[in-house]
């Protein structure tokens, strides 16, 4: 081959090359560049509260869950459509759940699109993760549909609120108790408050001392959870609205009781809530120990999740029934009855509500169960 020949072969080659460069570029330059479902989220979210400050008339007058579809969006123009934001968008579903709460509305994302994504409350995802057993430790079902947690379970853990700040802010970790039949989900939480709480103070006329009275509903336990709700104590105003208020179970049990059920501590109701403390009959519950039956029985702490030999004396709920003036704590190992004029640490339960969705991690302590931060608007309808 001649010189002149490969110069042009050489120069042919490298146009080819230039030609397949460019083309490549122009098809990257005009091809859509779609979004991460999670981003999809966040703009239906945005959107939602855009057309409520449009249509303010539309927003719902009652509390309770309201769907708002995805086609009104698209039609009112605050959202493209969906395959145009996601590759396989024609085989996706969206709407937003708008719930209205004591400070304004719940913009609540819901994203199907089959096998490849799905947006989950944090329910389903706990109940996904655990597998209902009968047997060792795990996930049990009850007769009424709801779930708990038994056995040395080391995968149960949410992150709900923080305390300090700076250098010093950590987050707030509950263990995950169980789950009722509406998807509410029963925590705990692992950390107490700095100050003591006396159960409560009043003079007893019937140990003619100042022992106080084991009676919940006079208490001055109720009253700090009361407080807890109204004041920014434990979580703030926002996050109190993944909440859900509960009736308390505040019926007395018996040193000697053997049933375990919950049909004890909860023949006694309190009016809703939205904190309580742990009582006997679900540490009980949580232990796989065959030997643990009686409220005092330390076998309880075997093969247990909730045992814990570092943990200081708190108090629950529940008084004794066999005087007026002892209370049932609990030390992380046993329970015991205190007087009710004694002042211990408070490590309260709530319900996160049903409606709240996973975002991210495993349940362990160290990856815990993360909630979608869902938008909540004051946005008010016009006059």
């Amino acid at each position: 081959m001649s010189k002149k020949s490969m110069v042009i072969a050489g120069c042919s080659i490298i146009g080819v090359l230039v030609l397949l460069i460019l083309i490549v570029w122009l098809l990257s330059a005009f091809k859509k560049n779609y979004l991460t479902y999670e981003k999809v989220e966040e703009k239906m979210v945005a959107a939602a509260e855009k057309y409520y400050k449009t249509y303010p008339e539309l927003l719902p007058v009652d509390e309770g869950k309201y769907t708002l579809q995805y086609s009104a969006l698209v039609e009112g123009q605050f959202i493209k459509p969906l395959n145009e934001l996601l590759k396989d968008g024609d085989s996706c579903t969206a709407e937003v759940n708008v719930y209205k709460n004591n400070i304004g509305y719940d913009y609540i994302p819901k994203l199907d699109c089959g096998i490849v994504y799905k947006t989950y409350e944090l329910y389903q995802k706990i109940i996904n993760d655990h597998p209902v057993t009968t047997t060792g430790s795990g996930l049990y079902q009850s007769e009424d549909g709801s779930y708990y947690f038994r056995g040395k379970v080391t995968d149960n853990y949410v992150k709900l609120g923080s305390t300090g700040s700076g250098k010093k802010k950590k987050d707030i970790l509950w263990r995950i108790l169980s789950i009722d039949s509406h998807g509410n989900i029963q925590i705990k939480s692992t950390v107490s408050f700095t100050d003591r709480v006396v159960y409560d103070s009043r003079y007893n006329i019937n140990m003619s001392k100042t022992t106080g009275y084991n009676d919940f509903e006079g208490s001055m336990l109720k009253d700090f959870l009361i407080k807890m709700n109204n004041e920014e104590l434990l979580l703030t105003n926002e996050e109190k609205q993944k909440l859900i208020t509960q009736e308390l179970c505040t019926g007395k049990r018996k040193t000697t009781d053997i049933i375990n059920d919950g049909s004890i501590e909860c023949n006694t109701k309190s009016a809703p809530m939205y904190f309580g403390t742990i009582t006997p009959y679900e540490y009980i519950r949580a232990s796989l120990d065959t030997n643990c039956a009686k409220v005092s029985d330390r076998s309880c702490g075997n093969f247990n999740y909730l045992h814990n030999t570092d943990s200081i004396s708190e108090w629950t709920i529940t008084g004794a029934e066999d005087n007026t003036y002892q209370v049932y704590s609990f030390n992380g190992e046993i329970f015991e009855l205190s007087r009710a004029n004694i002042s211990k640490r408070v490590f309260p339960t709530a319900y996160i509500s049903s409606r709240n969705l996973f975002k991210s991690g495993s349940g362990t302590k160290d990856d815990p169960y993360i909630l979608i931060v869902e938008k909540t608007s004051s946005t008010t309808k016009k006059k």
